[in-house]
């Protein structure tokens, strides 16, 4: 039998009812995306083996939080839980010997696309110090810590509104890459 043929829903399903069988089958299916994450975040060997332990600890996170009625699959589910994972672990352990921002080698986020809530507190404290622009600056600093509307800003800021929205893009951009 193909591990790769079988249905996640299927699997989670039979796990959730107690199915070791079917556990270690979802284990073994995601074995290699938990190496292939390992080597997007550019790290040291000598933490792959404790990356694999958060991939596995990822796995089994999303199996237990995963909602079956949600319109997000499984992989995607599991692909956000374990690139946050692989983050904070990453922050924890690597930060002085790796540069955060050539951690993701342009690995696109779909977070946004199934609701899936962020903290956002830490996620728009650390951003202030990764913008370049005095323009950026000031936006993030009037939308996300005064909570001005982008109409406000960009009255504030004496521009056009397309160039608010524009700054916020290439803000959230910055931010995502730095959250994960």
């Amino acid at each position: 039998m193909n591990i790769f043929e079988l249905n996640d829903f299927e699997l989670i399903y039979l796990i959730r009812e107690g199915s070791e069988r079917a556990e270690t089958l979802l284990y073994e299916k995601y074995h290699a995306y938990i190496y292939n994450m390992i080597l997007g975040f550019n790290v040291y060997k000598k933490y792959y083996d404790d990356f694999y332990q958060e991939g596995l600890m990822a796995i089994s996170i999303a199996i237990n939080t995963y909602d079956m009625d949600s319109q997000c699959s499984f992989y995607n589910y599991l692909c956000i839980v374990m690139r946050r994972r692989f983050s904070k672990y990453y922050k924890y352990v690597c930060e002085l010997e790796i540069p955060f921002s050539t951690v993701f080698n342009g690995v696109s986020d779909e977070t946004n696309k199934y609701n899936i809530k962020e903290e956002k507190s830490t996620y728009y404290e650390m951003g202030y110090d990764i913008l370049k622009t005095d323009f950026d600056r000031n936006v993030y600093r009037l939308v996300y810590k005064e909570g001005y509307s982008k109409t406000m800003v960009a009255e504030i800021l004496g521009c056009d509104v397309k160039k608010v929205y524009n700054s916020i893009q290439k803000i959230k951009g910055l931010l995502q890459e730095l959250s994960y």
